[in-house]
Parts: C-alpha cells; sequence; structure tokens
C-alpha cells in the first residue's frame, strides 16, 4: 500500500479545511496550539514536496514504513510525516535500516540519530504521531543513504481489541488520506464518533400546527378553522392548547448563532365553559409581523425591525401534550373611577418604505441587502404617506437618502 503523492496546494486546502472546523466556535483557543498546527502543516508541506513515505508491511501491533527522499532539500533537511497508531497503545520505535542506492545495507549506528516520535495527539479521531526523519547527508558517512525503513510497534490491551469495521467518518476520510502515511491501516484504529444527544423540544410531544402571520394585531382561529387544517376536534381538550413562538428575528449575517428557542405565548381560549372545543369557539392572541416596531429601553426610543427575507412570522398552536396551556390574565372593563381620564388620542409610528431597485447589481440580477425606493434626479418630489385619523398635532419625520455620482 502507498501513500499517494499530491499537490502542495490540495494539501493545504484540506488541512486548513480541517483546521477551520475544528476550530472556527472556539475563540479563546491556546495560541500555542494554533503555533504547533502551523509547525506541523508547515513540516508536511515541505514533506510532500521532497520526500514521500510508502507502507510496506502491517501488521495487528506493527508498521513497517519506508522513507524515500526525492531531492537534495530533502536529505540535507529531512522530513515529517503523520502515521495513524492505536488510540491506547505504546508506540516504540522497533528498528530503522538504511539502504545505499543498490540496496546494500548501510551500518546507520543509533537509530534515534536517523528518526524519532516527534509528537502525538489526535487529528479527529484518530490518533496519529509524527515521525520525524533527520537529515540523511552527513559529514561522516562515505556511502549516500537511499532509503530508511522503519519499524514501528504497538503494544496495549487496546490494540487486541480494535475492530477492522471501525466506522468511517465520511466528512473527514479525504483529509486522513492525504495526510496520514499508513491511511488503510490506520482506519480500524479509528475512535467511534460519538452520539449526538437530541435535547427534547417544547413540540416534542402532541400535535403542532404552523399558523402565518403577516401583521402585526389581533388573530383569531375557531374550531372551524382547525376542522379545515384536518383536526378531528373530539381530540382537543382547550385545557392543553398551547401558543409557541420564536420571536420572528432574522437570524445574524456576522456572526453564527444557534437557533432561536421557541418560547410559550399567553392566549385567550374561548370554549363556551363546557371543557369542549366546537366549531365556533375560538382562540385570541396578539401576533407580530417581521416587519415592526419596537421599544428600545437603552435608547428609550422605538425602532423598526425588519426582516430582509421574509414578510410572514409563524407561530405554532398545539394541542395534547399532557401539558395545559399559558392563558391571558382576565380584567373587567367597567369604570372603577367616574372621574377616569377619557384619551383622545394616542401616537403611533408609520413606517413607509418602498424598495424598487438595487444599486448595485452583478449580472443584472436584482439581489443584496441594501434596496432604495425611489431614483432622486433633479426635479423636486412629492411623497405621500396615509396617516388614519389624524390629529391637529406637530409630527416629526425622519427621512434617509444615500447620495452618489460624480461632477
Amino acid at each position: 500500500m502507498t501513500k499517494q503523492s499530491l499537490s502542495p496546494t490540495l494539501k493545504i486546502v484540506l488541512i486548513l479545511s480541517y483546521l477551520v472546523k475544528r476550530y472556527r466556535f472556539n475563540t479563546l483557543m491556546n495560541t500555542n496550539k494554533w503555533l504547533r498546527c502551523a509547525l506541523v502543516l508547515s513540516a508536511m508541506l515541505v514533506s510532500a514536496l521532497h520526500a514521500r513515505v510508502e507502507l510496506v508491511d502491517e501488521g495487528p501491533a506493527h508498521s513497517r514504513l519506508e522513507y524515500r527522499p526525492d531531492s537534495q532539500q530533502a536529505r540535507e533537511a529531512g522530513s515529517t510525516f503523520l502515521v495513524g497508531v492505536p488510540p491506547e497503545s505504546q508506540v516504540e520505535i522497533a528498528r530503522v535500516e538504511a539502504f545505499a542506492a543498490d540496496g546494500r545495507r548501510i551500518d546507520i549506528g543509533d537509530a534515534n540519530d536517523w528518526v524519532s516520535i516527534a509528537g502525538d495527539g489526535m487529528a479527529r479521531r484518530q490518533r496519529v504521531v509524527e515521525l520525524g526523519f533527520e537529515p540523511l547527508i552527513r559529514d561522516d558517512k562515505s556511502t549516500p543513504i537511499e532509503r530508511l525503513v522503519v519499524d514501528l510497534v504497538y503494544t496495549g490491551d487496546a490494540v487486541a481489541n480494535l475492530s477492522k469495521n471501525a466506522p468511517r467518518d465520511p466528512f473527514a476520510e479525504s483529509y486522513y488520506s492525504q495526510v496520514i502515511s499508513n491511511y488503510q491501516q490506520a482506519a480500524q484504529w479509528r475512535l467511534p464518533r460519538a452520539p449526538e444527544r437530541v435535547a427534547k423540544t417544547v413540540q416534542s410531544t402532541g400535535r403542532w400546527l404552523r399558523v402565518i402571520v403577516g401583521e402585526s394585531g389581533m388573530y383569531r382561529i375557531t374550531g372551524e378553522d382547525l376542522e379545515e387544517a384536518g383536526i378531528a376536534l373530539a381530540d382537543v381538550d382547550p385545557k392543553t392548547l398551547r401558543l409557541l413562538y420564536g420571536g420572528g428575528q432574522a437570524l445574524s449575517t456576522r456572526v453564527v448563532q444557534q437557533p432561536l428557542l421557541r418560547s410559550e405565548m399567553r392566549m385567550v381560549v374561548e370554549d363556551g365553559g363546557d371543557s369542549q372545543f366546537d366549531k365556533t369557539d375560538c382562540v385570541l392572541f396578539y401576533g407580530e409581523g417581521t416587519q415592526r416596531w419596537e421599544y428600545d429601553a437603552n435608547g428609550a426610543d422605538y425602532v423598526w425591525r425588519e426582516n430582509l427575507y421574509t414578510e410572514d412570522n409563524v407561530y405554532w398552536i398545539g394541542f395534547a401534550s399532557g401539558q395545559e396551556g399559558l392563558r391571558q390574565s382576565v380584567r373587567s372593563g367597567s369604570k372603577v373611577d367616574e372621574a377616569a381620564v377619557k384619551p383622545r388620542s394616542h401616537r403611533v409610528h408609520i413606517h413607509s418604505e418602498d424598495e424598487q431597485f438595487i444599486l448595485y447589481q452583478t449580472f443584472g440580477i436584482k439581489s443584496g441587502y441594501t434596496w432604495y425606493g425611489e431614483d432622486f434626479r433633479g426635479n423636486a418630489r412629492n411623497f405621500r404617506v396615509l396617516i388614519r385619523d389624524p390629529v391637529d398635532n406637530p409630527v416629526e419625520i425622519r427621512l434617509g437618502f444615500n447620495g452618489i455620482g460624480g461632477n
């Protein structure tokens, strides 16, 4: 079995793709670990350019590797390669043999002067050791060394108990095959993938219906609506009706976020007091649109919330989950004070925006995050905004313009 050759570009792409996937969520990664990765990467790139390693013999507890430099630079500088080994075994260099170009064996003295285990670690689920080869050109050697043969032995109980049918990781196989010298042999020593623990969500029990909300306001869903959605009203216990909502906000384009969790919202359930949900019974709740005004407590002002991807907000109504739902508190609407203040007006915020065109287009495709309402050139324009039931008071208007162009 031979370690396949590869281009330096491909090798650096594979290694960096692994490092990015492995560490992109760890912003507090130790600097020494990054330095170590960089040093190993540099050494392996040099090795790929000027030397190769072949697995010439293998067994359950040993690997025989042949190291052959392909250039004068590798003979003078040495090389480093990764070798996959059993996860809990002790790894030793049992023997090192040197050969000349004509096949004659050369006495090299102490094997540690030529080959050493420079490091030990994990590449995803594969334990590896760094096998470091010293320069083969030395002043005290009259006969040039053409190649080295290294025997690695693995000892320990973990070696005998491993299975050759170890599960493969589809994402990492291309990475393993390019950076591990004994890729096929090492496959049997990879650790199994840890089972993913799936936490139970609020919607893991019961039956749930998705409700689409387009604008902010009060929404009423009747028993007849549920029947049209395929729900048998006899299966609906009004006490278990629940309403879930995820906030209606778009995921950030700047940072990686976990999916938004849905929280239970309070609602009004009108069942006529008979503990049954009939066609004329209903649920009432306040739904928010994806485009809406929100109060910013820090800035003590209202801000416009916008979703660039959809105008539909989603709520979930469910039942039969074995849990009673949250309900709105009931308050009396009768007057408690004859001198109560009767407001004759209230303040509203209106957002008017017409997204007609995008400033910069790629191949004529109208796509992007920033859109504009009108191409304002030269003459004055009139813009109309509809305000229902206005009162005779001052109005605050905020306009946004974007100016570009030459002289």
